[in-house]
């Protein structure tokens, strides 16, 4: 990574988020080898709060994440900078490898620059309902004056699911985006944090502090991207079909003091904003898992839900 055309473009910035083992030391042991290196310490604040960090202490045209116990391929940055030499755009997006001996890397199809209008075949070529290349912000560059233009910054209330939101509020800015088809980030798998912790009353209060926000961004999203199959079904694939269910699984299937007919309500004030749950059938448009809660919903009574779900749930 650190190869001499590398440094003669290029800041790297460490965030020590108050760490407690030789983490800071290590960083320290850095700015030796180059006053390009900075190293910044800084209390515990989570992930959000150190990319903040980063982010306002870049001065480079292009910002990019690396987590802690990920890892970069050998000369992926030098390739960077070939790229953007040659297209400038907004946006660049990657391939992965799932550790160090994972056979398959998942990567775009092909690399492709895309202007204007043709950034909704981007999203459509590149997003899928159940993660891959346009839900984390590793494994891309950020053009970083758009970043500046509106103080975009992730939410560090949030632990869960900001990645996503940085993402897609940042492809509100894009005028052009370019796909490379080549491994650019190296993702340790075993390090899912709350990902991985999918019932506990954490994870819960989390899902329902990110509806607020991703709810206004998919909404800001399908103005800003008509043409795009996959922004009009996000809300409902996603917001709906994954976030809300999985709360609503939750509250059906075992006890937890979240399981309040205000929360109901608030749910369900985000589900009446789907407009496929307003077509007739809407009921089947999900897992059939979810049946039941869609047609709790249908009847619209957050108390008569939380009865149900409490009852279900003893």
């Amino acid at each position: 990574i650190l190869s001499p055309s590398f440094f003669d473009s290029c800041e790297l910035i460490l965030i020590d988020d108050g760490s407690t083992d030789e983490s800071a030391a290590i960083c320290d042991a850095f700015l030796s080898l180059d006053e390009r290196i900075a190293v910044i310490h800084k209390k515990n604040g989570g992930v959000s709060s150190a990319r903040n960090a980063g982010i306002e202490a870049a001065h480079g045209r292009y910002v990019t994440f690396v987590d802690a116990d990920d890892l970069l391929p050998r000369n992926c940055m030098d390739l960077w900078l070939k790229d953007i030499a040659q297209s400038s755009a907004d946006l660049y997006v990657g391939g992965y490898r799932l550790g160090n001996d994972c056979p398959v890397e998942p990567a775009p199809q092909k690399s492709s620059l895309y202007h204007g209008t043709e950034l909704c075949a981007f999203i459509d070529d590149n997003l899928s309902y159940d993660g891959s290349y346009l839900r984390p912000v590793w494994g891309k560059l950020f053009r970083k004056e758009l970043i500046d233009s509106v103080s975009l910054r992730f939410e560090t209330s949030l632990s869960y699911g900001e990645d996503m939101l940085f993402l897609f509020r940042f492809l509100l800015l894009c005028r052009s985006a370019e796909t490379v088809s080549r491994t650019v980030y190296i993702y340790r798998v075993g390090n899912a944090g709350l990902s991985a912790d999918l019932s506990s009353d954490r994870h819960l209060t989390q899902l329902m502090l990110l509806l607020e926000p991703y709810s206004e961004t998919l909404l800001a999203m399908e103005r800003a991207f008509p043409d795009s199959i996959k922004v009009k079904a996000l809300y409902h694939k996603d917001l709906v079909g994954r976030l809300i269910c999985r709360i609503l699984t939750v509250f059906a299937t075992r006890k937890t003091t979240l399981l309040t007919a205000d929360n109901i309500s608030r749910i369900y004030h985000y589900m009446r904003k789907d407009k496929i749950l307003s077509r007739p059938g809407a009921v089947f448009s999900l897992r059939k898992g979810q049946i039941l809660n869609l047609i709790l919903y249908r009847i619209s009574s957050p108390a008569l839900s939380a009865r149900f779900y409490r009852f279900t749930s003893s």
